[in-house]
């Protein structure tokens, strides 16, 4: 899940660089977000590319001291990102009393059953 990251308007903007599958009752979570996101406002979203089941499935930023041990930090960002709608949804994550290295996206932190033929892709943007 490696992340493609370009400038955009003053942003860094990282896309996950493959389309990541969908899976049975499972979290799934980005790869490490290295960029200082700590005391900032951030936008995070979710593309869906092939829709998956109808559930209620939430995004989220978890944060961490060493790139191993995350803890959430900003619940619910997206509390319904639908994932049986083919589309982009995005929305700010306020980080502003967060201060950590490491952060990643979580989809589906309460492990819904998402259908294992919905694919899709993390998307973030952070002032640069």
């Amino acid at each position: 899940m490696a992340w493609n990251k370009s400038s955009e308007n003053g942003y860094v903007v990282g896309k996950t660089a493959d389309v990541i599958a969908m899976a049975d009752s499972a979290q799934l979570n980005s790869d490490a977000i290295t960029e200082d996101l700590s005391g900032k406002k951030i936008m995070v979203g979710i593309e869906i590319v092939v829709a998956g089941a109808n559930v209620v499935a939430d995004l989220e930023v978890w944060a961490s001291p060493d790139g191993t041990n995350y803890a959430v930090v900003a619940a619910d960002v997206i509390a319904d990102t639908t994932p049986d709608v083919a589309g982009t949804r995005v929305a700010q994550a306020d980080l502003s009393s967060v201060t950590a290295p490491y952060y990643k996206l979580v989809f589906n932190a309460t492990a819904v059953d998402l259908d294992t033929a919905g694919r899709f892709k993390f998307i973030y943007a952070v002032k640069e």
